[in-house]
């Protein structure tokens, strides 16, 4: 079983939540009646009527799910370093890499969603870190 993930989420089409919320914006239809003729969820051209900041597409592309802590250029950045440490036999702990990984998501300016009393990446995070690297940990 696949935890964490709804398969019933974001199921509708891009193309046909643009033409909703265009048609409720425009004033040629209420919430409900786009909603029922192009097929995707009242509350969902609610929220996106309303939320005006960003704009449509944007709304329309967010990706589901948790964000990455680190970009791949990031983390490529942080395989290569500890590539580079082990190779001068200085073996990191597990510690440091997730301490690592928290200062460069800070550095990056952005609201990470690492453990902020350690000051640290996530065991789950590191776990995956773990099998883009060969090297050896203390």
């Amino acid at each position: 079983m696949d935890r964490g993930r709804n398969p019933k989420r974001k199921k509708w089409e891009k193309e046909q939540m643009i033409l909703a919320v265009k048609a409720v914006q425009a004033g040629t239809m209420a919430y409900k009646s786009p909603a029922k003729q192009f097929g995707v969820p009242k509350s969902t051209v609610e929220r996106y009527v309303k939320n005006s900041e960003p704009s449509l597409d944007d709304l329309v592309n967010v990706l589901l799910g948790r964000r990455l802590i680190l970009t791949w250029e990031n983390k490529k950045e942080l395989v290569e370093y500890c590539v580079e440490m082990d190779k001068q036999f200085y073996g990191l702990r597990k510690h440091d890499i997730e301490i690592m990984a928290f200062q460069l998501d800070i550095s990056n300016g952005k609201n990470t969603h690492c453990l902020k009393k350690t000051e640290a990446a996530g065991k789950k995070w590191m776990a995956s870190f773990l099998k883009l690297i060969n090297c050896c940990l203390r």
